[in-house]
């Protein structure tokens, strides 16, 4: 009978939680009391003793996560650097002097229609499984606005050294993650320097840990509107952002500060992070939030937090 409720359970949570992993479900009674149930004494034990398990070994569990994830980024950042590498030496050795532009910038257009079938090349050639690739229709979109026979030439080295991080570097981590029990060792587990908690302020660091205020999901919506964008070296012209802040029928003044607060070098221009915090803070406008004076530090991305610039050009400005 208790195994038809449990059925009966998970097939109504799996309505509720959308997730591909069958959920867990701990039966048991936490109360200080005796069972009045004998019969199901030994399953409340067994169950209370798992789920005591696994909340010990959520430190480590976090951890393990922590360099799955990272293994994943650079096995991701390995695949980017082979595809570049291939794309760059489809155009023979004349890429390394002058030649004709408009022929470079055709073979450029013919590589990117292609681009499915370079990274079967590129997975075939170095034996890299091809889930470890990009969507081919989003690389190129991304791609193409970058002059691909410019990309150096990559060394084999550094795929070497990549390798050898993957190979023997991740497995010694690994063997160092231990199950501890933090409250009666005292130690503290997971500890990480650059966590905004554990950083001294003498280490020159602080606030580097702080989550950005920007999620992952909302990162990658912006990313699609910023890499439609007429790009330059991976940074979009005032002139175009200033249409898209247009769009949101704001006045000038609000979308003026918008624009001081996010342009964070003060060059004129926005990378894919300072548009990402423009239109956001847009969105915080629209919603009846008030402009901050000053950027709060979770607001600002960790690569900028210690690359603050003097003030250049700003396409609100009234002298401009």
């Amino acid at each position: 009978m208790s195994h038809n409720r449990y059925g009966a359970l998970l097939w109504s949570l799996g309505k509720v939680v959308q997730t591909p992993e069958v959920m867990r479900v701990y039966i048991s009674s936490f109360w200080e009391k005796e069972y009045q149930n004998k019969e199901a004494e030994k399953l409340f034990d067994l169950e209370k003793n798992d789920l005591l398990a696994d909340l010990k070994g959520l430190p480590r569990g976090s951890a393990i996560r922590k360099v799955n994830e990272f293994v994943k980024r650079a096995r991701r950042c390995k695949v980017h650097a082979l595809i570049c590498d291939t794309l760059r030496s489809k155009f023979g050795f004349f890429s390394k002097v002058k030649k004709n532009l408009y022929s470079f910038e055709k073979k450029q257009e013919q590589l990117l229609q292609e681009m499915a079938s370079i990274f079967q090349q590129v997975s075939t050639k170095h034996n890299v499984p091809l889930g470890d690739f990009p969507n081919p229709q989003k690389f190129a979109q991304i791609i193409k606005n970058w002059e691909i026979w410019k990309f150096p030439q990559l060394k084999p080295q550094q795929i070497s050294a990549i390798d050898e991080m993957l190979e023997r570097g991740i497995p010694r981590l690994l063997e160092k993650i231990e199950l501890k029990d933090d409250t009666a060792t005292g130690a503290k587990l997971n500890w990480n320097p650059f966590n905004s908690e554990n950083v001294d302020d003498e280490d020159g660091m602080e606030g580097i840990g702080i989550r950005w205020v920007i999620s992952q999901q909302q990162k990658e919506i912006y990313d699609e509107k910023f890499f439609k964008l007429e790009l330059s070296d991976g940074k979009a012209p005032g002139a175009q952002v200033k249409q898209i802040m247009l769009q949101t029928g704001l006045g000038n003044q609000v979308l003026g500060k918008v624009w001081g607060l996010a342009d964070l070098d003060k060059d004129g221009l926005m990378n894919s992070e300072e548009f990402a915090l423009c239109i956001f803070l847009l969105e915080e406008v629209k919603n009846g939030k008030a402009l901050p004076d000053k950027l709060p530090e979770d607001y600002i991305p960790p690569s900028f937090r210690k690359k603050q610039k003097d003030q250049k050009k700003n396409p609100f400005d009234i002298n401009i």
